[in-house]
């Protein structure tokens, strides 16, 4: 049984141990990256799957963000992080780590979207935001 704060504090861990990468379980007012941060999805919880009370799907938006100061090089940098596999991948971490260290029953990384800018303050980053499906019992 798993509150949704247990789960975002693992799936804060497994993305923190990803090559090059820091992550925070909440949004910080002056990002420093490469980071992720990990947003609550939409929906966030869907509850009673599968017919039981304690069953559910939480949806979480992983937002990764690099710096722009070397544009070419941001991109490379970003998309190794959105790979499928490799030491730079998180979706890699992700599925290799899919209970969260017992703390779910397992995850989906569904898509990435939102590839492009973001501003954070008065700083802009190139980011994209993963897709991540985590079904636990409360």
């Amino acid at each position: 049984m798993s509150t949704p704060t247990e789960l975002l504090v693992a799936l804060s861990s497994v993305i923190d141990a990803v090559t090059g990468l820091t992550c925070t379980p909440q949004a910080p007012a002056n990002p420093r990256p490469p980071c992720a941060i990990i947003l609550p999805g939409s929906p966030y919880i869907e509850y009673e799957q599968n017919l039981s009370n304690s069953d559910m799907w939480l949806n979480f938006t992983v937002r990764l963000l690099v710096s722009t100061e070397n544009q070419l090089g941001a991109q490379t940098l970003l998309d190794s992080f959105l790979a499928p596999s490799g030491t730079y991948s998180v979706r890699a971490a992700l599925t290799g780590a899919e209970t969260l260290g017992g703390k779910s029953l397992g995850l989906r990384v569904t898509q990435v979207t939102n590839y492009g800018a973001f501003v954070y303050g008065e700083a802009t980053y190139l980011g994209a935001e993963l897709s991540v499906r985590v079904y636990a019992t409360q």
